[in-house]
């Protein structure tokens, strides 16, 4: 099998993960996150070009691959994000380690109602357990120029403000709580400095973000989308209008604690993006992120790709799927 472990440089962590999985693989192919997105998605596809008889770069292909390939991926949504990036419509596996800052990912398979499992949180996992292949949908936007694949969600406005708020030194010595930091610095900063423009689907309606929502959980732990499905992939449409300071604590409260579904401010509803249809994110200028990660500006044309990626959980955690997901 050819193993590629990808691993985020700057995290003492998965550097020392990434050490003991190179050794316990045996002949694995280390690739150290660069900082920068089409140079590691780039350095990806190279290190797997070999197991294929035709480019991963293509879309899906009826030839087989020559050699069974698998990427190990550890590190946190981000990290997920370039792999997803380099292996869509591939016949690359992708197993996670989770040690980001937000996990949103792997939270949507440990916190399952029903099915409350533990296999991932523990980073030894792929050398422990048995492991099952799912193929997963993704999230697509797409400009005039470029396109991209989102895991968790797509957002500009409130997300965007956000992630500024929140730089990479900031996450790396705050970890889970600089989560924390930056909204506390989005709520109480100039209200001058936050994006604001008007919605295309809402009767022109002032908004302060928009998201298109494919899993459970955004921003480390915050719950947007309880129904979330992600072999089905059904995306969701979340708009923020333009509030007062004290009306978006307000909101946050009632999104936390009493869950998005019950606040009379943000509208939720699902989007039309079956295959061959878009939906609109974003405004011209406006810029927007993916997984939190800024990429370029809007507008953008957002839909679904079915069985876009191939992911390996560990059996429990392959069999913790909600009871929609069964009847599937």
């Amino acid at each position: 099998m050819l193993q590629v472990i990808y691993f985020h440089s700057l995290s003492r962590r998965a550097r020392r993960y990434a050490k003991a999985y190179a050794s316990y693989f045996g002949e694995a192919q280390l690739v150290a996150s660069s900082g920068d997105r089409d140079t590691d998605v780039a350095a990806l596809r190279a290190a797997m070009a070999p197991a294929f008889e035709t480019p991963v770069t293509k879309a899906p292909t009826t030839k087989a691959p020559t050699t069974k390939a698998e990427c190990l991926v550890i590190g946190g949504d981000g990290s997920l994000n370039i792999a997803v990036n380099a292996f869509a419509y591939s016949a690359v596996s992708i197993s996670l380690i989770a040690v980001g800052t937000g996990n949103d990912f792997a939270r949507h398979y440990l916190n399952h109602t029903k099915h409350r499992c533990t296999a991932l949180k523990d980073w030894r996992w792929r050398m422990r357990a048995p492991y099952q292949e799912l193929q997963l949908a993704l999230g697509k936007v797409a400009t005039a120029t470029a396109s991209y694949y989102f895991i968790n969600h797509a957002g500009c406005g409130l997300s965007v403000d956000l992630t500024r708020l929140q730089p990479p030194w900031m996450k790396r010595w705050l970890g889970s709580f600089s989560y924390t930091v930056a909204l506390l610095r989005y709520l109480f900063g100039p209200l001058s400095k936050r994006t604001q423009w008007y919605s295309h689907a809402s009767s022109g309606q002032a908004l302060n973000g928009q998201l298109v929502v494919l899993g459970r959980f955004i921003g480390g732990g915050l719950e947007v989308y309880p129904q979330a499905d992600r072999q089905r992939g059904d995306l969701r449409s979340i708009e923020i209008p333009l509030l007062g300071r004290w009306q978006q604590l307000a909101a946050l409260i009632q999104v936390k604690w009493g869950g998005i579904d019950t606040s009379a401010v943000i509208d939720c509803r699902p989007v039309t993006a079956a295959p061959g249809q878009v939906f609109m994110l974003a405004a011209a200028a406006i810029t927007f992120e993916v997984d939190g990660d800024i990429v370029g500006e809007g507008p953008v044309a957002v839909s679904v790709c079915p069985q876009a990626i191939k992911l390996n959980l560990p059996i429990d955690e392959a069999l913790c799927i909600t009871e929609l997901e069964r009847q599937t």
